[in-house]
C-alpha cells in the first residue's frame, strides 16, 4: 500500500497571481506534514521506514517534474508543487483512515502510575552522586529516577511487547551505560506513550497538583531538549559535523563518558568596580569569551541556563532519534508536556525564541 502512493496524480488548481500561488503552497506543505507525521506516529517500526524512504523518493520526483516547467513560468512551478503536494496529503490522509483502526489504547493502570510517580517525585531516594544533577539534570538523570519507581518490566508489560527494536536494553534492564550501541525506539510505543500523556493531561485537578513538583523537577529538562533540538535544526551544518564526529567515535568505540567536556564553555571573571567590599556574590563579574564560533555561540546560550553535562546529553539524544527515526515524535512528547504544565511559558522559551546562529557574529563579553 505504501509503495502504491509513490503513483501521484495531478488535480488542476487555478492560482491568480505569484504570491498567492505561494500562500496555496504553504497551505499544502503544512497539510502534508501533518499527514505525514499523524501516519507516522500510527504505522509499526518496519511501515515507518518504508514510508520514509518513499516520501524521500517522492519529494525529490516531485522537486524534478515540476523544476521543468520554472523555466516557462515560475506561477506555473509553484501551482504544480502545490497540486502534488495537497494530492500527497490526501492520499497520506486515506492511508491515515485505514491504520486508525489500530491506534493505540489508553492503558488505565499505566496512566494511574504514572501520576502516582508525578506525585512524589520528591519521594525518590537520591545518592549524593546522583543530588548533583537531581533535579536539573538529563533525560538520562529522569530515567534512572523514574525507574526507581516504576521497572522496565512494568512499562513492557503495560504496553504489551519491548520497547526498543535494537540496541543493548532488554524488556529488564535499561543499559545506560554502554558506548558501543544505543536503543533503536519502537515508534509504535512512543504512539501509545503519547496516547497515554493525552489521557493524563486532560486530568486538569492533577495538573493543577502536581504543577510545583514538575516546575522543579522535570520542566526545565524538557526545555533544554526543544531548546537544543531546534537549535540543531536551525543551523545545519553544525548538526551534520556533530552527526558525523558521532557517528565516526561510536564506530571506533571512543565516545567514552567525557564527551560532555566538548560542550563546556569555561567562564571567566574579573574585579567588579563597583562592588562595596562586603557582599561576596558582587565582588566579581563573571562572562563568557566572545564566540568564535556558530557552535560557540550555541553553546554559550545554552551554558547560560543549563550545566554543560546536561547540555551534551541532550545534543547527543538527538543524534540518536535522528538515527532512529524518532526524532519527531520525541518533539512532540516534549512540546505536549511543556504546553499541558506551562503554555505561556513555552511560548516565551520555545516559540519566541530565535535559534539561528548569527552569521556575522559579536565582539565582546557575554555577562551573567
Amino acid at each position: 500500500m505504501v509503495r502504491h502512493l509513490l503513483t501521484t496524480a495531478i488535480v488542476a488548481l487555478s492560482v491568480s497571481t505569484s504570491a498567492m500561488a505561494q500562500d496555496a503552497f504553504s497551505v499544502a506543505d503544512a497539510q502534508l506534514n501533518q499527514n505525514y507525521q499523524a501516519l507516522m506516529n500510527q504505522l509499526p517500526a518496519s511501515a515507518q521506514e518504508s514510508l520514509r524512504d518513499t516520501q524521500r523518493l517522492w519529494l525529490r520526483y516531485n522537486d524534478a517534474n515540476c523544476e521543468l516547467k520554472l523555466i516557462l513560468d515560475e506561477k506555473a512551478f509553484t501551482s504544480c508543487k502545490t497540486d502534488a503536494t495537497l494530492q500527497r496529503a490526501r492520499e497520506l490522509a486515506n492511508l491515515l483512515l485505514v491504520v486508525a483502526q489500530d491506534a493505540p489504547q489508553v492503558s488505565p493502570a499505566f496512566v494511574a502510575e504514572m501520576k502516582e510517580v508525578l506525585t512524589n517525585l520528591e519521594a525518590i531516594p537520591t545518592s549524593p552522586e546522583e543530588g548533583i544533577y537531581w533535579p536539573g539534570g538529563s533525560a538520562h538523570t529522569i530515567v534512572t529516577q523514574l525507574l526507581k519507581k516504576v521497572g522496565m518490566n512494568y512499562v513492557v508489560q503495560q504496553y504489551g511487547q519491548p520497547i526498543f527494536v535494537k540496541g543493548p536494553h532488554t524488556e529488564e534492564v535499561v543499559d545506560l551505560e554502554s558506548t558501543a550501541e544505543f536503543g533503536y525506539y519502537d515508534p509504535a510505543f512512543l504512539s501509545w506513550l503519547n496516547q497515554q500523556l493525552d489521557t493524563l493531561l486532560a486530568d486538569q485537578e492533577f495538573i493543577d497538583s502536581t504543577q510545583p513538583m514538575i516546575d522543579r523537577y522535570l520542566l526545565s529538562t524538557v526545555e533544554l531538549y526543544l531548546v537544543s533540538f531546534y537549535y540543531l535544526q536551525h543551523n545545519p551544518e553544525i548538526r551534520d559535523g556533530l552527526m558525523l564526529e558521532y557517528l565516526t567515535k561510536y564506530q571506533n568505540g571512543t565516545l567514552d563518558e567525557n564527551h560532555h567536556m566538548a560542550f563546556f564553555v569555561p567562564s571567566l571573571r574579573r574585579e567588579n568596580p563597583r562592588w562595596d567590599g562586603k557582599t561576596t556574590d558582587e565582588r566579581y563579574i563573571w562572562y563568557y569569551p566572545a564566540a568564535e564560533t556558530q557552535f560557540d555561540w550555541i553553546l554559550t546560550r545554552m551554558n547560560e541556563e543549563w550545566e554543560y553535562v546536561p547540555v551534551g546529553s541532550a545534543l547527543m539524544f538527538w543524534m540518536r532519534r535522528a538515527i532512529d527515526g524518532t526524532d519527531q515524535q520525541f518533539v512532540d512528547l516534549f512540546t505536549k508536556f511543556y504546553q499541558g504544565y506551562d503554555a505561556e511559558k513555552y511560548e516565551r522559551n520555545i516559540d519566541q525564541q530565535l535559534f539561528s546562529a548569527p552569521k556575522n557574529l559579536p565582539f565582546g563579553e557575554i555577562q551573567f
